[in-house]
C-alpha cells in the first residue's frame, strides 16, 4: 500500500469508536495498529515474526487486527 492510500485509510477509520480507549490505558496509535494489520494479511510472516518485529505479544497482534477489521467492515454500508 502506498503512503497516500495508507493515510487516506487512517483518515477514514480514525474516528471509529473501536479506537477510543475505555480505560486509563491509551491505545497504540492507529497508524501502528493498521501497519500491523497490513503486515499480518499482506505477508507470509508467521505471527511470531510479527511479534518479534514490532515487540508485541501474539494477543496484541490479534487485537489490533480485530480492531482494524471491524473499523473497515463498518464502512461497507457507507461506500
Amino acid at each position: 500500500m502506498d503512503s497516500q492510500s495508507f493515510q487516506n485509510l487512517i483518515t477514514t477509520i480514525e474516528t471509529h469508536s473501536i479506537f477510543q480507549s475505555t480505560g486509563n490505558k491509551k491505545q497504540a496509535p492507529i497508524e501502528l495498529q493498521l501497519a500491523i494489520f497490513l503486515r499480518r494479511i499482506g505477508s507470509k510472516d508467521e505471527i511470531f515474526g510479527i511479534c518479534s518485529r514490532f515487540g508485541i505479544s501474539e494477543g496484541t497482534v490479534y487485537l489490533y487486527c480485530k480492531r482494524v477489521m471491524l473499523a473497515i467492515l463498518s464502512l461497507k454500508n457507507s461506500l
